[in-house]
């Protein structure tokens, strides 16, 4: 649609700084009216094939990964942390550094890059 930029933070601005009831999808077209957008352009980007193909990628994740609140953070595929299984939600910011960190150490190195080899030049 070709607002992000636009609409990004003022979508998080609008539900949690302005308590906007966007609720619905059509509270949600409708936000976007704010932004030279028509409702119906947005439903017909939310309806959109790869954006479907991207929200089942997510609630299968969710499912995955058994997300039951916010925050939750996923590691490398293998470690959920949750404020309460870190003990806090500032806690949890150290857990998930010292994972990445460990998970990381567990990754192969990426090969450096070669600068190319000259042409070959004709005597």
């Amino acid at each position: 649609m070709g607002v992000l930029d636009k609409t990004h933070g003022a979508l998080f601005d609008a539900v949690f700084v302005e308590k906007l009831p966007l609720q619905t999808v059509n509270d949600v077209a409708k936000f976007f009216e704010r932004y030279g957008k028509s409702a119906d352009e947005a439903l017909k980007a939310m309806n959109s094939f790869g954006v479907r193909m991207k929200m089942d990628r997510a609630k299968k994740q969710v499912l995955a990964y058994q997300v039951d609140g916010t925050p939750t953070v996923v590691v490398n595929g293998k470690w959920r942390v949750t404020g309460a299984s870190a003990g806090s939600h500032e806690a949890l910011f150290k857990v998930v550094d010292h994972l990445v960190r460990m998970e990381a150490a567990t990754l192969p190195k990426a090969p450096v890059a070669q600068k190319p080899k000259a042409a070959a030049q004709k005597p």
